[in-house]
């Protein structure tokens, strides 16, 4: 989360030539929706790594949770809400295939 809280200053559209013709630049570059399948024996690690990057990075959310631990994600939605992110940014949807 910290490092997905820094990506704003980070990402700043910096290029670096890493050879004769190959240059790389980072860009902030939306992709819209970005989605996460959580699996069941890491229900809550594996959506840390994809949701701070998602939001910050200006893209909304589905999230599919394992259908064998749904509340860890319901739980964290509860407290995303109660920090002030708007409805339809961070989105659950449930199903077993």
């Amino acid at each position: 989360v910290e490092y997905a809280c820094s990506l704003p200053q980070l990402v700043q559209g910096k290029s670096l030539q890493v050879s004769g013709s190959v240059t790389c630049t980072d860009r902030r570059d939306p992709l819209g929706v970005v989605t996460s399948i959580v699996p069941f024996n890491f229900p809550f690690m594996v959506p840390m790594w994809t949701i701070p990057i998602a939001l910050v990075m200006g893209n909304t959310m589905i999230l599919k949770p394992s259908e064998k631990v749904p509340l860890t994600m319901y739980r964290t939605k509860e407290l995303m809400q109660q920090a002030g992110i708007p409805d339809g940014v961070f989105n659950i949807i449930q199903g077993t295939k």
